[in-house]
């Protein structure tokens, strides 16, 4: 079976999420897979940028969707839920989810309004980003991460790990108070609490 898109995830994500559970969102990218029956292939074909998985990504914009419509909600990072909208959609019994269903719901359409104003105002590669929102960002990092690491041997984990470590000794704080010797904040929190701007 070809990788489906996104409105094509719409229906199974919210679904799974029927029983009213809080589920981890990289469980939930599983199940659909073996639900959609992907192959190996298909589960490690990336997007066109590289920067991550485009089942995963498909799933992202599903989920990003359905929250936006009001029938998914995330309790906390990383997790879905089902909401009372969604389980009155549900109730209706849909053969598909997309975009034209979710019009109906204002908070939808705006999130829409929303969007198409956003990407008209940014570059074209912070587009995305803009769209799917800070979490959805740090998510989408976060898959690229851990395919990147899954992929590598013991030899180069050890000299990511060996780079991590020596960048982290490293003074980024000292460095931020020669770029900034006049004003009482730099660029990180860990910064302003580390160094004296007085000194």
């Amino acid at each position: 079976m070809a990788i489906p898109d996104y409105q094509t995830a719409m229906l199974p994500l919210l679904r799974l999420a029927a029983d009213g559970d809080e589920h981890r969102f990289r469980d939930s990218v599983e199940r659909l897979a073996i639900e959609f029956q992907l192959t190996d292939d298909e589960r490690g074909e990336m997007l066109p940028s590289g920067t991550a998985p485009l089942f995963d990504n498909r799933v992202g914009w599903a989920r990003t969707y359905l929250k936006q419509a009001g029938l998914l909600q995330s309790p906390k990072r990383g997790v879905l839920r089902i909401t009372e909208r969604g389980r009155a959609l549900l109730a209706t019994n849909p053969t598909a989810i997309g975009v034209a269903d979710l019009d109906q719901y204002d908070e939808f359409r705006a999130f829409r309004s929303r969007r198409r104003d956003s990407q008209q105002e940014r570059p074209p590669g912070q587009q995305q980003s803009a769209a799917l929102g800070l979490s959805g960002v740090r998510e989408v990092m976060g898959t690229v991460v851990r395919n990147i690491v899954g992929r590598m041997d013991d030899r180069q984990l050890l000299s990511v790990f060996g780079s991590i470590r020596q960048f982290k000794a490293s003074s980024p704080c000292q460095a931020s108070a020669s770029a900034y010797p006049r004003r009482e904040w730099y660029p990180t929190d860990r910064c302003s609490r580390t160094v004296d701007p007085t000194k």
